[in-house]
């Protein structure tokens, strides 16, 4: 956690300032900045939906079974919008490819 933090500070210094992390005060100071916090929470955001993704991957990995019942459960939650996304998205080029079926009765 604290190498990612690292680097976090550093793209946000540049390379030129990076001696600055062995500075405490500059980089509580980096920390205080309301840019510099969102721009961590954002960060923090996409590690959990990384994670997230990852879990949800591992687990349908080892419930092939109950996956696709997973992933119509979800998309009877989705927002129309978010389908529609989806849809164009299965409609494309790749998924053809794919030969994805079953999943247009819930959509």
């Amino acid at each position: 956690m604290l190498s990612m933090l690292r680097r976090w500070f550093i793209e946000s210094k540049g390379p030129v300032q990076n001696y600055l992390w062995d500075n405490d005060k500059a980089v509580v100071e980096w920390l205080a900045d309301s840019a510099e916090q969102q721009i961590i929470a954002d960060n923090i955001k996409v590690i959990q939906k990384d994670a997230l993704i990852q879990k949800i991957d591992t687990l349908a990995s080892k419930n092939e079974d109950t996956a696709l019942e997973a992933v119509i459960g979800l998309l009877q939650k989705m927002a129309p919008r978010q389908r529609d996304e989806l849809r164009k998205l299965l409609e494309s080029e790749t998924a053809k490819e794919l030969e994805v079926e079953g999943i247009k009765d819930v959509m």
